[in-house]
């Protein structure tokens, strides 16, 4: 299965999220992981969307991931559905959110509205050293029910 997961850390591929991401790739070798860091490249995303649109086209799913801050998705995240609401219609969408806080499944909520679709499975993560064993398996499940679906 081929995803696109669109990463909205400011950190690009240092963050902790796409950490998560780097993992799921090493541990499904068998799936092909597709990432767009919309975080660092949103405005040069706004200006031509079109290797968005090229990657959301050859993909059987997205996934959305990000670090949640005041309970909310980002405004990178919010540009990148309004301009390709029609390309991600008709594929599997997934969720995986970090967090220090709170307002996880909240921000999740606020995506699903904005998607106005069940966004079904997320991943929600925090503690990432300390749950490092628990975290994995909350990152197989995932996978594997987004792959399955």
């Amino acid at each position: 299965m081929k995803f696109l997961v669109l990463n909205r850390s400011p950190k690009g591929k240092y963050s902790i999220t796409l950490q998560t991401v780097r993992y799921l790739k090493r541990k499904y070798p068998e799936h092909e992981f597709a990432v767009l860091h919309a975080g660092q490249r949103i405005k040069a995303l706004e200006k031509d969307f079109t290797e968005a649109k090229e990657l959301l086209d050859t993909c059987d799913a997205v996934i959305f991931a990000y670090p949640v801050w005041a309970s909310s998705i980002t405004p990178p995240i919010r540009s990148f559905v309004s301009e390709n609401k029609d390309a991600l219609g008709g594929k599997e969408i997934g969720a995986v959110a970090t967090y220090m806080g709170s307002g996880a499944q909240k921000s999740i909520k606020k995506l699903e509205k904005l998607l106005d679709v069940e966004i079904k499975p997320q991943l929600i993560l925090t503690d990432l050293d300390e749950k490092k064993e628990e975290n994995e398996q909350l990152a197989a499940d995932f996978i594997r029910q987004l792959s399955d679906d």
